[in-house]
C-alpha cells in the first residue's frame, strides 16, 4: 500500500500506467469535472470524458460523460444533472451501445459519475432504476429509496402477485402494504419515516435474496435507488478496487 499525499489516504498500489484524474472547474460557479482519461474497459484502451455546463432555464448542472474507443466511435454515455438545491445527482441515464457491452462501459461511467460526487462534496446520486437495471446499480451499492406510498405501494403489490416468490416474502409484503395504506389524518402521500425504513429495508433485502434467480424473483416496474457519499466511503475498498482494475489512480 502508499499514501495518496492528497488525501492522506491508504490507497491500492497502481500500476505505473495508471492514468491520474484532474479536476478543473468547468462552470462560474466552481463545479468541477475529470480530465479527459485514458481508461482499460476489458482488453480495450478507451477514452473517457466528461463535460459539464449550466442549464439555461434552470440552476441545474448538465454532466455527459462519454467513453470512445481508439477509432473515436462512442461505445457509451450518460447524462445526469446535479441539482444545487438539494446538492443529488439525479435524471441520469447510462446507455452503452450493443455491440460494446459487457466490456465495463457502464461500470467505468458509473466511476466517472462517483468521482464528480467526492470532488463536488455531492451528498448522493438519485436514479430511478429501469427493472432490467435495477441489479447492475445494487452492484455498485445503490440501495432501495422509495419515498411516496403510490410508488411503494406499486412495488409491493407487484411482489405479491408473483408466481415463485416465497411465501414469506409475500406475507411481509401484504402487511407492509396493509400498514402504509391505512389512513391516519392528515393524510399524506409521503411514506412515514418508519414505514419508508422497514419498506426498504424490506426490497434490499429481497434484491439479496434474489440476486441470482431474478427473472423469476423480478417485477415490471421502476424501483427509485440511492448511492450516498456515506455508502461510497463505506465500501471504499471495493470501489477503490475497480479504479485499479480500469486503471485509474483515484480512491474514494
Amino acid at each position: 500500500m502508499q499514501i495518496n499525499s492528497s488525501t492522506n489516504y491508504l490507497t491500492p498500489n497502481f500500476s505505473a500506467k495508471a492514468v491520474v484524474p484532474k479536476f478543473k472547474k468547468a462552470t462560474k460557479d466552481g463545479w468541477k469535472v475529470h480530465s479527459k482519461l485514458n481508461v482499460q474497459c476489458g482488453s480495450d484502451k478507451v477514452t473517457l470524458a466528461s463535460t459539464c455546463e449550466k442549464s439555461c432555464s434552470s440552476n441545474h448542472i448538465n454532466i455527459t460523460t462519454k467513453i470512445k474507443n481508439l477509432c473515436g466511435k462512442i461505445m457509451g454515455d450518460y447524462h445526469y444533472l446535479i441539482d444545487p438545491k438539494t446538492n443529488t445527482i439525479n435524471n441520469g441515464y447510462i446507455q452503452t451501445n450493443p455491440q460494446f457491452r459487457h466490456k465495463g462501459v457502464a461500470e467505468v461511467m458509473r466511476l466517472s459519475s462517483i468521482m464528480e460526487l467526492k470532488e463536488n462534496h455531492i451528498s448522493a446520486i438519485e436514479i430511478d432504476a429501469l427493472p432490467e437495471a435495477i441489479q447492475f446499480h445494487s452492484k455498485y451499492n445503490f440501495e432501495p429509496n422509495l419515498k411516496g406510498k403510490f410508488s411503494a405501494s406499486r412495488v409491493l403489490d407487484r411482489i405479491t402477485k408473483l408466481p415463485k416468490v416465497s411465501k414469506e416474502d409475500k406475507a411481509t409484503a401484504n402487511k407492509l402494504l396493509e400498514r402504509i395504506n391505512t389512513e391516519r389524518p392528515p393524510y399524506t402521500p409521503a411514506l412515514k419515516p418508519d414505514d419508508k425504513k422497514d419498506v426498504n429495508n424490506f426490497i434490499s433485502d429481497y434484491l439479496v435474496n434474489h440476486e441470482k434467480d431474478w427473472k423469476d424473483a423480478n417485477f415490471d416496474c421502476v424501483l427509485p435507488m440511492k448511492l450516498t457519499s456515506e455508502q461510497v466511503n463505506k465500501h471504499s475498498d471495493f470501489f477503490n478496487n475497480l479504479y485499479q482494475k480500469h486503471g485509474i489512480n483515484y480512491v474514494v
